[in-house]
């Protein structure tokens, strides 16, 4: 009541100051038309709302009854002057009066959300509305206030600063589905922040519906809310539906700007389900990957991943296709027929779906190969790059997705790189270094961590081709009855790689040769924890200086900053620590790459 009471005489005092302002300022004769004209059916506003139109942020609003008949009284006789095109493209200076700075848009609305009218004020009291009443096909009349009014600016600005300091400045939350023949339908709350890490979401009407939470998400007819870091789910009257068991959600818009009437995905230990707009668990979170795909016109299937194969469920949750396949896709946009193709290692095929039910895997169903490549299952960022420029057409250039490509590869598999012995086509790698590198890139025993000779003699086949070697015991590895058993050794560290020329040529068989100069920047092992001061090494302290102060690279982790510096000449403020040369083969580039090694020198190199 005392705030409703302060209102009334905030705005009789601005009443009292317009009016006097009006009057001053008419000339006799004159057809006077008011803000008071230009808001519809004032008798059903129910809610008055003002935005930051710059930044597009909602600041405040008014949904008392008597408050917003007091700003509607304050606001009656402000006297406007019509704009003719010419006058009104001229002030707005061709829309760029809408982007300044202390610019804010006050508008009033009915039940629904239901527009009924607004104006925009500037920080030197201008005031400008448009008449959008007018019968169709007329265009829209454009009005600005006789006089400025920077005293109804400074109420504006007065009581926006008296709520933030009361901690009541408001936060709009919204989101808009398409339900069909119905419609679309906006849901709106507003967040108010409690302290500094909690938050209330209350209802249009200003109740308090959830309180002390950390962030929160909306449903159709349901609130997703954030408690510990774990999200729960609430209808709108504040009753618990689910508890706070998921570390995380994905319930994003979709490209048209709705949100899915659909599937919601929670993330529970790491793993992905879903659950619907009821609440209810539709699929149980125990996939690596899920695809919920929105538009189910047009995609009505999801995809999902399982122990790094991928298979495909119903929206109902019902398994469809299996998920043991290394690449799986549909392309709904060239198959007219619902066909989900899927890749066994370089084999493809595709698999008929008809009334939900899965027909077996026909390998003659092959997609194109545009559908392939774009659809791939990718190991590594900008192989797909590296397949195109480099396998297919050739290219020898370095772009800066060929160093990406090149880094992530070996950041991936350090080992293939940093323990690949010296050689070359005449002269074969030292047994003991050859030893080193085969073991550290096989599978081994758990219960021993051996090898046996088998894995051994893949390993050197699948990496260095047709080696000619004798199984015998080396400096890191016992060879006991058929098997390679560690002796135990440690490398220390860990490295970026930036890619410095690349040429192609061929074997004497015909196949595709490439040559790498690879250049290696050395870390230590905590250089990444931002809480260690003292053993950091002098790259080390080069990046987190980067992160500081280059503005490229602020809000980037340590990790994400020394990626970058891999193909932003890092020579030019890294020390190297060594460069590889080396010449190879390379197998399988459109699935788990791999190169088979020809020769390989090395230059520097005497930290390990």
């Amino acid at each position: 009541m005392r705030k409703v009471f302060i209102f009334l005489i905030f705005s009789t005092m601005l009443f009292m100051v317009v009016s006097c302002s009006n009057n001053n300022n008419n000339t006799s004769g004159d057809q006077i038309t008011t803000i008071n004209d230009l808001v519809y059916e004032q008798k059903k506003i129910v809610n008055i709302e003002i935005t930051q139109e710059q930044k597009g942020t909602f600041v405040w609003k008014l949904i008392d009854a008597a408050e917003i008949q007091a700003f509607l009284e304050t606001i009656s006789n402000i006297a406007l002057e019509r704009l003719p095109s010419e006058q009104d493209i001229a002030f707005m200076d061709k829309g760029l009066k809408f982007v300044e700075q202390g610019l804010y848009r006050i508008g009033f609305y009915g039940e629904d959300k239901n527009p009924l009218g607004d104006f925009l004020i500037w920080s030197d009291g201008k005031i400008y509305i448009r008449d959008n009443n007018v019968p169709d096909g007329e265009k829209v009349i454009s009005y600005l206030s006789k006089v400025n009014h920077p005293e109804i600016y400074k109420k504006i600005m007065d009581k926006t600063n008296e709520m933030t300091a009361e901690g009541q400045k408001l936060e709009r939350i919204s989101a808009t589905y398409w339900l069909g023949d119905e419609g679309e339908k906006t849901i709106e709350y507003y967040i108010k922040t409690v302290e500094e890490e909690f938050k209330d979401i209350l209802s249009e009407k200003g109740d308090i519906i959830l309180s002390g939470f950390e962030e929160y998400d909306l449903m159709l007819e349901l609130v997703l809310a954030k408690k510990e870091g774990k999200w729960g789910l609430y209808d709108n009257r504040g009753s618990k539906i689910l508890d706070h068991s998921y570390e995380a959600i994905s319930n994003h818009e979709m490209p048209n700007g709705y949100k899915a009437n659909g599937l919601v995905g929670v993330r529970n230990n790491g793993m992905w389900g879903a659950i619907d707009q009821v609440g209810k668990i539709v699929i149980q979170p125990e996939f690596e990957y899920i695809d919920l795909n929105h538009y189910e016109e047009v995609e009505p299937f999801i995809k999902v991943r399982k122990n790094g194969k991928f298979g495909y469920l119903t929206r109902k949750g019902k398994t469809l296709v299996d998920p043991i396949w290394d690449t799986t896709f549909m392309d709904v946009l060239n198959v007219l027929e619902n066909i989900i193709f899927v890749k066994e290692g370089d084999k493809w095929g595709g698999i008929r779906i008809r009334d939900e039910k899965a027909a077996p895997v026909d390998w003659t169903l092959i997609p194109p190969e545009e559908a392939q490549l774009a659809f791939n299952n990718w190991k590594y960022d900008y192989q797909h790059n590296f397949y195109v420029h480099q396998i297919k057409n050739g290219e020898t250039s370095i772009a800066a997705s060929t160093k990406i490509f090149f880094n992530e590869y070996f950041r991936k598999n350090s080992r293939r790189i940093r323990s690949l012995p010296e050689f070359s086509q005449e002269q074969n790698p030292d047994f003991n270094e050859l030893a080193k590198f085969v073991y550290e890139n096989s599978e081994n025993n758990l219960e021993d961590w051996s090898i046996t000779k088998d894995d051994f003699s893949e390993t050197v086949k699948r990496y260095f081709g047709d080696l000619n070697y004798i199984d015998q015991t080396s400096t890191y590895l016992e060879y006991i009855d058929g098997k390679y058993i560690p002796k135990g050794w440690s490398d220390h560290g860990f490295y970026i790689y930036e890619l410095t020329d690349l040429a192609k040529g061929q074997t004497r068989e015909g196949k595709d040769r490439w040559k790498a100069q690879i250049t290696g920047y050395y870390f230590y092992e905590l250089d990444g924890d931002p809480d260690e001061t003292y053993w950091k090494s002098r790259n080390a302290q080069v990046v987190w200086k980067k992160i500081k102060e280059d503005v490229e690279y602020k809000g980037l982790n340590f990790w994400q900053a020394c990626d970058r510096l891999a193909w932003n000449n890092p020579g030019d403020i890294l020390e190297p620590a060594g460069e590889w040369l080396i010449e190879f083969i390379i197998n399988d580039p459109t699935g788990d790459i791999y190169f088979t090694y020809l020769s390989c020198q090395k230059k520097g190199f005497q930290i390990d």
